[in-house]
């Protein structure tokens, strides 16, 4: 009768044992994945002008906090470019449109945490490097050369400007970056361009 009852006492003990260990692998699991999406962020930038040339541009990013001053991230991008050139006569309108499409990959580095340190006033933001790629497809109009009817224009994009703070975890950034592919410009952007957006 002691046997079984020893018996029954160890089996209840390695049963308990292991579903306690299961507890603790489900929570720690929980709090890998609740730390994980703390640590993403999501934004981007929408942009319009309008005149002899018309951009509508859509471009969402995401990203993911690798430490408090190293982010990297991924993004899309979709640009309607329209121009209403006329020919040196301004008699003929020799403008066309185009939809561009392309993604990118960036990263970026805190340098200065807290401006409010070294700033005689109050700003709640901080100050970053930020360095990219960006590929995109646009049609033959952009390039005489082209030996298709669409082609890839690379971008690599470096500088850094602010990133100013507007809630918990979102900031407002505006970024000064200059293109170190000059021939890639086409007409797109001035270089240096200046790019501002949010994420959250």
């Amino acid at each position: 009768m002691k046997r079984h009852v020893l018996i029954l006492l160890c089996i209840l003990f390695f049963v308990g044992s292991g579903l306690h260990a299961q507890e603790d692998d489900k929570k720690e699991e929980d709090e890998k994945q609740g730390k994980f999406t703390e640590n993403l962020f999501f934004g981007g930038s929408l942009w319009a002008s309008f005149g002899t040339i018309t951009r509508v541009e859509v471009a969402p990013v995401i990203g993911y906090h690798i430490s408090p001053r190293f982010d990297v991230g991924i993004g899309g991008k979709y640009l309607y470019y329209k121009s209403n050139s006329l020919n040196y006569t301004g008699t003929e309108n020799i403008g066309f449109s185009a939809n561009i499409y392309g993604g990118k990959a960036f990263g970026r580095i805190v340098l200065i945490k807290n401006l409010n340190e070294i700033l005689p006033f109050t700003l709640h933001g901080r100050l970053s490097s930020h360095v990219e790629y960006e590929g995109l497809n646009m049609p033959a109009n952009f390039d005489p050369d082209a030996h298709s009817s669409r082609f890839w224009s690379h971008y690599y994009w470096v500088g850094g400007g602010l990133q100013q703070k507007i809630g918990k975890k979102a900031y407002f950034n505006i970024f000064i970056l200059y293109n170190l592919n000059e021939k890639s410009t086409y007409q797109l952007y001035d270089n240096p361009t200046i790019r501002i957006g949010i994420n959250f």
